[in-house]
């Protein structure tokens, strides 16, 4: 028999009955249920959805949802499982809205992608030597994907000028690059990871096609990776769609702590 479309989120299909949302069309047959999602929604029931974003404070708006008391929260955060496109461009703190003094992004047990239009890297995000870009905390147990984003210019006075992970985040980073990012702290021995830094309170990290250029710590503790208790695997292979491209490898990274894989800047893997 058809399957019938109801209102029902616990609908599964088993008895030919199927919640779909975002105006998405049930279609097969009993126990073999589907949705056809429209434009721009996607997932089982068309439950996630795709956001265009062309400005630092529209992106900002949708994934830097941290409250606290020192932080702006955004005012139409993504659901879990979205994906966020960003327009080719500079995304800078200049005259948007960031989430705080010291950070460009705050998201906090959110998962999904966040990526560029292209792969080529020209969505470049540039904290303009004022501020570190991204500071990851907790993923909800799932994976956040930032994919084709140049980290430009981060600065932070402790650790992880691009990118800060912790409280358990499981990080993807894909055909990204790091640039002229700086961790200045000296005071503590945790200070350091000038592109990157994964926290005493652990992440995941998996890294393809990603290159790094020009970053510094001024503890010495790792210009472009410091690791203190989490898990970094660099991978010398391409994402997909490019998984039979062999990358070129370019300069041995300058890392602290455990790093898996083969410690190198990767690119060319389209």
């Amino acid at each position: 028999d058809p399957c019938q479309a109801t209102s029902n989120s616990t609908d599964h299909g088993p008895d030919g009955n199927y919640y779909c949302i975002n105006e998405g069309d049930v279609g097969g047959t009993t126990s073999f249920c589907t949705c056809t999602c429209p434009t721009g929604f996607f997932g089982q029931n068309c439950q996630n959805a795709e956001h265009q974003v062309d400005g630092m404070t529209e992106l900002f708006n949708k994934v830097s949802n941290r409250e606290c008391s020192s932080c702006t929260t955004g005012n139409s955060i993504i659901a879990n499982g979205d994906i966020v496109v960003m327009d080719v461009g500079e995304f800078t703190s200049s005259g948007e809205i960031c989430a705080s003094s010291s950070n460009m992004l705050l998201p906090e047990e959110l998962y999904g992608s966040i990526k560029c239009l292209d792969d080529k890297g020209s969505c470049v995000v540039d904290g303009e030597n004022t501020k570190r870009i991204i500071l990851v905390r907790g993923t909800g147990g799932r994976e956040l994907t930032f994919r084709a984003i140049a980290f430009k210019n981060g600065k932070t006075t402790s650790a992880g000028g691009g990118l800060y992970i912790r409280s358990g985040a499981i990080v993807d980073l894909l055909l990204c690059t790091f640039s002229n990012c700086r961790a200045s702290g000296t005071t503590e021995n945790w200070h350091g990871g000038g592109a990157i830094y994964i926290a005493s309170s652990g992440g995941t990290v998996n890294v393809f096609g990603t290159s790094y250029t020009g970053n510094t710590a001024e503890s010495g503790n790792g210009n472009d990776i410091y690791n203190n208790a989490g898990t970094i695997t660099i991978h010398n292979t391409c994402p997909s769609p490019y998984s039979i491209i062999v990358p070129s490898e370019g300069s041995a990274l300058d890392t602290y702590g455990t790093i898996a894989g083969s410690a190198f800047s990767y690119s060319e893997c389209h």
